[in-house]
């Protein structure tokens, strides 16, 4: 099509698909605090963060996911329970937005935390409460929740900490015990909304417990990092601990993790952790995963000066270029470029509690089809006029 028609029209449409379209080149991943959603992106060393949706006020911490490149899920807990919102993400002349579909009740499951979802579009929801540990099932968005427990007398005291999902249908969970004199930390699976072994994870040789803090699956295997704190005459010192249902557990000595994530460079497979030292320096761990899923350390990067507000938060990018992190108490949200594992920039937020990736360059624009018609109705127009112009 002649420049000079594009220009004369000022054609909406191409021009929203244009600038939305423009987005593959940098990278994008909503972040959702405890009270709204924010689109950040990262463009070279610069990054932004813009609010796009007020979520209200939420009693527990939320997770949000992407169920399609479109769709996004967000836990809510209020004193009427726990809720799934359902959201439409659009942009339109680069300006995003988020609206409310619909919302799913899960008022069986207490403070509804962290969501995970199958590759068969199964969606997983972990409740986090003292003496039962519930969880949502849904197959598919139009389903039925389907809540179920996991109760025994060795977990009367469980807490669910994490849920991530592996392969098409199973789910990891990693559970917290707190059972005198020794805690644990647990891995369940789940298959649709039935529940499958538990296998407990390896402690170190002082059997000091490892309470888990966040779990990260691939098709075949899964890991968990969890923590704890030991007394000395000092003063506490954070024990970390990275384990496995597939290797032996590695001592995070002097380091608290608070979230895994799993990413993807090439063909090759990583764990980033991040979390922070016991002297509060937030840092970020990048592991390397083997092909029998043994994991060894390739990198280690500071993020911040001191702080001490914990519940750091992780997330690779689509393409696996770019971690998204958190420091919640701080209201920072930054992004760390996972070859060189190196900051790549930093933004203010709200307290960011988790984050989701996305492809911008695919997001629909809202009433495309009506907008698209207008256009080919104003070039018709114009060759029109041009024929009658030259007759």
């Amino acid at each position: 099509m002649d420049n000079k028609i594009i220009t004369k029209l000022g054609i909406p449409a191409l021009l929203l698909l244009a600038t939305c379209g423009a987005a593959s080149a940098n990278q994008y991943a909503l972040a959702a605090s405890s009270s709204a959603l924010y689109v950040i992106q990262q463009s070279g060393s610069t990054m932004t963060s813009t609010q796009i949706c007020n979520l209200g006020s939420s009693t527990w911490s939320r997770d949000i996911a992407m169920y399609d490149n479109d769709t996004v899920l967000v836990t809510e807990t209020s004193s009427s329970g726990s809720s799934l919102r359902v959201y439409d993400l659009t942009c339109s002349s680069g300006n995003y937005a988020a609206t409310l579909k619909k919302t799913i009740s899960l008022s069986s499951v207490y403070k509804a935390g962290s969501i995970a979802i199958g590759s068969n579009k199964s969606i997983y929801v972990a409740g986090n409460s003292s003496g039962s540990a519930s969880y949502a099932y849904l197959s598919s968005l139009s389903a039925t929740p389907s809540i179920g427990s996991i109760t025994s007398s060795s977990y009367s005291h469980s807490l669910f900490a994490d849920v991530a999902a592996s392969g098409s249908t199973g789910v990891i969970i990693s559970q917290n015990e707190y059972v005198k004199p020794i805690g644990g930390s647990y891995i369940t699976t789940l298959s649709g909304g039935n529940v499958g072994a538990t296998t407990s994870l390896e402690m170190d040789a002082s059997n000091t417990p490892r309470y888990p803090t966040a779990v990260a699956a691939t098709d075949d295997y899964t890991y968990v990092v969890s923590s704890t704190l030991e007394y000395t005459n000092s003063g506490a010192i954070s024990i970390g601990s990275i384990s496995g249902t597939n290797i032996s557990t590695q001592a995070l000595s002097g380091f608290n993790p608070t979230d895994i994530t799993k990413f993807s460079i090439g063909d090759t497979d990583y764990l980033a952790i991040i979390g922070a030292t016991s002297g509060g320096t937030p840092t970020a761990l990048k592991y390397r995963i083997a092909g029998d899923g043994s994991v060894s350390q390739v990198g280690t990067l500071s993020l911040s000066a001191t702080d001490y507000t914990g519940g750091f938060k992780c997330i690779a990018s689509e393409d696996g270029s770019t971690l998204w992190f958190s420091r919640p108490n701080a209201g920072i949200a930054g992004a760390l470029d996972t070859s060189s594992w190196s900051l790549a920039g930093s933004a203010s937020t709200g307290s960011i509690t988790s984050f989701a990736s996305f492809d911008a360059a695919n997001l629909p624009v809202p009433e495309p089809s009506s907008l698209l018609a207008l256009a080919s109705f104003g070039v018709g127009m114009l060759g029109f006029a041009g024929r009658r112009k030259s007759a």
